[in-house]
């Protein structure tokens, strides 16, 4: 298939701050180099006004958000328009919410290819209904949450990263234990804050930052409170500059017990030799080794962190090797000559 053959259309949510977003702009400012033309469907959000979006991507903004039933046919209507003044050959959508959408879309444009990834684990029936010409997993994990005859037309594709340069590994003891994501139920974030209240206890200087917004805002403001650690938990709202977020963190912590997919940002810590600690989830150890690249946790997450915190030899060690490893399969150059082998062969 010839360059200009490809016309691709990504479908999000929107362009609000997070892994699924960043990775599709990501993405697209290298396939645009590659192919004729590359748009973004979706709500806007933050990542618009970041900077991050090359200007050779169509930006294509609704006026209310894809999932917002109510106004259901009015965003198919301007999806349509979309699809059709900009000839699309390829439609790319990130979120299961847009599978009435690709239904309807697949009915009249029947000619126009359809590729969906599976960024999560959902364990539910709605993966019954997800309909695609090729599907795309980031690991085993999320690819064994398909249905069966998905499973048959899925591709594991992960999340690549750019390596622009060597980071020096920071300096020990480390100083600041960090999380980045939403603030949401499924994190684990009560278990962080438990964990590092025990260690504040027995390492002063110690600081917690939890760089997110969400739901449980104001619970874990409240738990905070309880415990005394005002001035030792820093919450901050999403940042979109990766170097503000990981000058503030010597250890990444993501805690999750449930729905994570692969974790974006665990990428972007162990390409800056930042150690990283995470739970005992199938999709995390695709890519942790525990003891070699990161550390997995079950009910020791406290013990893990010490650990980390003492050892300045294991510091190196992690930081190291989660730098090797990102550099040696994680590379996004490598990422996207997969999505274009993709998108010609489906």
């Amino acid at each position: 298939m010839k360059r200009n053959e490809i016309r691709l259309l990504h479908l999000v949510k929107s362009l609000q701050i997070g892994g699924v977003e960043k990775s599709t702009i990501l993405y697209s400012n290298e396939l645009v180099k590659k192919i004729d033309f590359v748009g973004i469907f979706g709500y806007k959000g933050d990542f618009d006004n970041s900077g991050l979006l090359s200007k050779n991507i169509k930006r294509f903004i609704p006026k209310y958000r894809p999932q917002n039933k109510a106004f259901f046919f009015k965003t198919l209507y301007f999806l349509i328009e979309v699809i059709q003044k900009n000839s699309i050959t390829h439609v790319h959508y990130h979120q299961r919410i847009f599978i009435p959408y690709i239904k309807l879309i697949k009915i009249l444009y029947p000619s126009v290819k359809i590729i969906y990834t599976h960024h999560s684990i959902y364990k539910d029936k709605i993966n019954y209904f997800i309909t695609a010409d090729s599907v795309v997993a980031l690991n085993d994990s999320t690819k064994k949450d398909l249905s069966f005859p998905l499973q048959k037309k899925t591709r594991i594709i992960p999340h690549g990263i750019y390596l622009n340069q060597d980071y020096p590994q920071k300096k020990f003891p480390p100083k600041n234990i960090g999380y980045v994501g939403r603030l949401v139920k499924g994190k684990g974030l009560f278990t962080l804050i438990n964990a590092f209240s025990s260690i504040a206890s027995k390492i002063p200087d110690i600081k917690l930052f939890l760089i997110g917004d969400g739901e449980l805002k104001n619970s874990i403001l409240e738990i905070i409170g309880e415990k005394n650690l005002t001035d030792k938990v820093i919450l901050t709202t999403p940042m979109i500059n990766e170097e503000d977020i990981y000058n503030k963190i010597d250890i990444l912590v993501l805690p999750s017990y449930e729905l994570e997919g692969f974790g974006l940002v665990l990428l972007e810590a162990m390409i800056r030799k930042i150690p990283v600690v995470v739970s005992n989830l199938p999709t995390l150890k695709n890519l942790i080794t525990d003891g070699f690249n990161g550390l997995i946790f079950d009910n020791d997450l406290e013990t893990k962190l010490i650990s980390i915190l003492t050892n300045p030899t294991l510091y190196s060690t992690l930081g190291e090797n989660g730098f090797n490893t990102v550099k040696e399969k994680y590379e996004i150059k490598n990422i996207i000559k997969q999505y274009l082998d993709l998108y010609k062969a489906v």
